[in-house]
């Protein structure tokens, strides 16, 4: 066979065994030849294209593919040996071939329909999904079948490409590895290598002044469902971390790891000391807070370590004094030595002075001494926030964990925790959907996005900017990524019958599957993603007049919080009634609604002709039934002549899909509990909404969602909120408690604000340009019933022009005498 070989011209004798082999030496010569032509043009003009590239840079190597006689010659010897050992393709092989060639197309390409490939436009995902069913096919053809004529090792390692392959892949990675799964795994473990040395150098043995706790790798599922993929970030003494994403995304669990109540599924939580004490304020710790005891008695019952402490230290005191009683003499020293390690501990928890402790810290909350001894129940939202951060900062804390802190607050508060929390030399991670709170005291965010972590420096305005400019190099990145899988998938398909290029056309095929095995792909970044949309029911016909209060006053005790309030509330107003924590919102809300009853005066609602109320209490959420599916929960509240398919329809839209409408509410986060709640209203059609605090722990889409439904609502809203620009987009006029009155602003919220100098002011100064600037309630356009035609009669006060598709003016009884 050697002699044979000597004895032939290169060329001819190369394209002839390789045609041969194939088991078609006249047509395999010509193929190879004409293919052979192509390979070289298609790339050559690939990297015409390329030149002109943005990432000119990135361009992969376009080195001319003509071949040397010295590489013929180690061909030939390649081919001679291939034949001998009898690994040609084999014609009894071609189911085999076939299956494996189909598993490979799914990623690499059909190769019958390039030029349509090339011009379309490709998504990412399902070029994942391609890769994954791509491997899952080699796999089962290496199961099932006894020989392989080509085997193809997704393991490879980059060293194992050709040489021309490798430097491709290489210039490419290093282009694109910030914006890949491994590249970013790869980077924070190097970070870590330093954290972990600079740890060993700095810290002792906790209750050090400077503390440092950091997420490696981390991981975690609940009931099948993968919530965190790879998490890895940190925060340390002077950071004040604000933790975003969408809601069920992972933050709220995030707390909790740092709180040590869930174990991680891998990775480590690496602290600067084994005694490193995180202080966690709940979403719900009002549901927490015992209404029946005093402001002190609640304080001390932060102190359950240093309570149990001194319990100790007392029981053991009374067993040395009745020793001698007893007949103990001979366990005396014993019983002194666990004494005084009673005491040690007494003394090391600080366990003697929690009265002084408590009164060293009231101040600061705003708290008097009389505050002291009053009921827990007394206080309103607000100061309950002010309880709860008061509970977490007695217990000493390294670390102060804080998730929805603003929720309930009114301005003035969300300014006093602000500025307290700035003044607090703690490190912190918040968890907030108030974007200006965020703003104003975070230096650093986090974002939860697709399992992953992604860091940048700088307030809230800081990050929209940074990840702005990210989202550009992100697109371009995967721009790239697209352009280099359709060069390898040109040069496969060129080269794919030439046995000249078949190592290289094999190390492609490689290369590519490598990449989503390991990570290497680049995820398409989100495209301008079409927002969620709900529909309240449509309103049931009611009586023109659907709240009326009558010389109505009310308090508790000798506090008065509003008196002889006269007004009537009409078919299709929408308002927003706003007021300090404390002044009686949510009062005035139970009131309307009839769930509490007027010291003086009458109210009438449900009562009136064919009033339909739906009422979201302000704990609503707070109120589910745990225990229940998400499913189980919207069944048992639906009619009894409700289809499974519309109960299923209604809660995909509210993202309750798939598998998820399994899940327990207990695992549910607060956005999503809200969501849960808010689709229960759906299920019964009310031309009466009355709305407590609806925004609390809904996520930006989500609050977006229920503006949308809101303004398209054709009923009557009366709703009570802390979030101003959910307020400017849903209400029509303004019910401002003020002094034990209410005073009524027939306009929006900037009409509202417009008037009130000092508001104006503070709002101006707080909002984030572009974002959350507080503009008119948008005017939408709500097709009337042909039965609202009738014509409508004058109110004395209103007129103002704002309207919400309705013609509307107002009542004559609508306000105070």
């Amino acid at each position: 066979v050697s002699d044979d070989a000597n004895a032939q011209s290169s060329n001819s004798q190369v394209d002839l065994l390789a045609a041969a082999l194939a088991g078609d030496a006249t047509s395999g010569a010509k193929t190879k030849k004409k293919k052979g032509k192509k390979g070289a043009s298609v790339i050559d003009d690939d990297a015409s294209e390329n030149a002109i590239d943005p990432l000119a840079a990135i361009a992969p190597n376009a080195e001319s593919t003509s071949r040397s006689a010295a590489d013929d010659e180690a061909l030939q010897a390649e081919l001679l040996a291939a034949a001998l050992a009898g690994s040609g393709p084999k014609v009894g092989k071609k189911g085999k071939k076939k299956k494996q060639k189909k598993g490979i197309a799914a990623l690499l390409g059909d190769s019958e329909s390039e030029d349509e490939r090339v011009s379309s436009s490709e998504n990412v995902s399902d070029q994942n999904s391609a890769a994954a069913n791509a491997a899952s096919d080699l796999e089962s053809t290496e199961e099932t079948d006894g020989e392989a004529d080509v085997e193809l090792d997704t393991n490879v390692s980059i060293d194992d490409l050709d040489e021309e392959a490798k430097e491709e892949f290489s210039s490419f990675i290093e282009e694109v590895e910030n914006f890949t799964f491994a590249g970013r795994v790869k980077k924070a473990k190097a970070k870590a290598v330093v954290t972990k040395q600079n740890q060993k150098q700095s810290f002792g043995t906790g209750g050090e002044k400077f503390t440092s706790v950091r997420f490696e790798d981390v991981g975690v599922s609940f009931g099948g469902k993968q919530v965190l993929k790879s998490v890895t970030w940190g925060v340390k003494t002077g950071d004040r971390v604000g933790l975003v994403g969408k809601n069920g995304c992972g933050k709220t669990t995030q707390l909790r790891m740092l709180a040590g109540e869930v174990e991680l599924d891998h990775g480590e939580i690496i602290r600067s000391s084994g005694k490193t004490k995180a202080s966690f304020l709940r979403q719900e710790f009002v549901d927490e807070l015992v209404l029946s005891r005093t402001l002190r008695e609640e304080f001390l019952a932060s102190f359950t370590e240093e309570q149990a402490a001194v319990a100790a230290y007392e029981q053991l005191e009374q067993e040395v004094a009745s020793a001698g009683e007893n007949g103990k003499l001979d366990q005396l020293d014993d019983l002194l030595n666990k004494l005084e390690e009673a005491r040690l501990k007494c003394d090391e928890l600080d366990a003697w002075n929690l009265s002084p402790r408590i009164d060293r810290i009231i101040p600061g909350l705003g708290f008097t001494e009389e505050d002291l001894e009053k009921l827990v129940g007394a206080f309103s939202g607000g100061w309950k926030v002010r309880i709860g951060l008061g509970k977490v900062l007695l217990k000493n804390p390294d670390l102060l964990l804080l998730d929805e802190p603003t929720n309930h607050l009114d301005l003035e508060s969300v300014e006093w925790i602000e500025g307290y929390l700035r003044q607090c030399d703690l490190p912190m991670v918040i968890v907030s959907h108030d974007r200006e709170f965020m703003d104003r005291l975070c230096n650093r965010i986090v974002e939860i996005e697709a399992g992953e972590a992604f860091s940048y420096n700088g307030n809230y305005s800081r990050f929209l900017e940074q990840k702005a400019e990210q989202r550009k190099a992100w697109e371009a990145a995967y721009e790239r990524q697209q352009e280099f899988i359709r060069e390898q998938r040109r040069y496969i398909k060129i080269n794919r019958k030439s046995v000249a290029r078949a190592g290289q056309v094999k190390s492609r095929e490689k290369m590519l599957l490598r990449m989503e095995r390991n990570g290497e792909l680049v995820r398409e970044p989100p495209r301008g993603v079409k927002p969620l949309v709900f529909r309240f029911p449509p309103a049931p016909r009611s009586s023109r007049d659907v709240i009326v209060m009558d010389e109505v006053t009310h308090g508790y005790g000798d506090r008065v919080l509003f008196r002889d309030v006269d007004i009537a509330l009409e078919r299709g107003d929408k308002i927003a009634i706003l007021g300090p924590n404390g002044c009686g919102k949510s009062t005035l809300l139970r009131l309307m609604v009839g769930i509490e009853q007027p010291q003086k005066g009458d109210i009438q609602c449900k009562e009136l002709p064919n009033a339909v109320l739906a009422y979201f209490e302000q704990n609503q959420a707070d109120a589910l039934d745990l225990s229940k599916s998400v499913l189980e929960t919207i069944q048992a509240a639906a009619p009894s002549d409700m289809r499974y398919e519309d109960i299923r329809a209604l809660l995909g839209k509210f993202l309750f899909k798939d598998s998820s409408v399994e899940n327990k509410v207990e695992s549910l986060s607060g956005g999503e509990k809200a969501r849960l709640a808010l689709c229960k209203m759906m299920l019964t059609p009310a031309n009466i909404l009355v709305l407590d605090e609806p925004t609390n722990h809904l996520d930006i889409p989500a609050k977006e969602m229920l503006e949308e439904a809101l303004q398209h609502f054709d009923g009557t809203l009366v709703v009570v909120s802390h979030d101003r620009y959910f307020v400017s987009q849903v209400a029509k006029q303004i019910l401002a408690v003020e002094d034990q009155e209410l005073v009524l602003y027939d306009g929006d919220y900037k009409h509202y604000i417009e008037r009130n100098e000092s508001i104006r002011e503070k709002l101006t100064e707080r909002a984030i340009k572009g974002v959350t600037d507080i503009k008119a309630a948008p005017k939408i356009e709500i097709q009337a019933l042909p039965e609202q035609s009738e014509k409508k009669r004058k109110k004395s006060f209103g007129g103002s022009g704002i309207q919400s598709g309705k013609v509307k003016v107002m009542n004559a009884k609508r306000w105070n005498k």
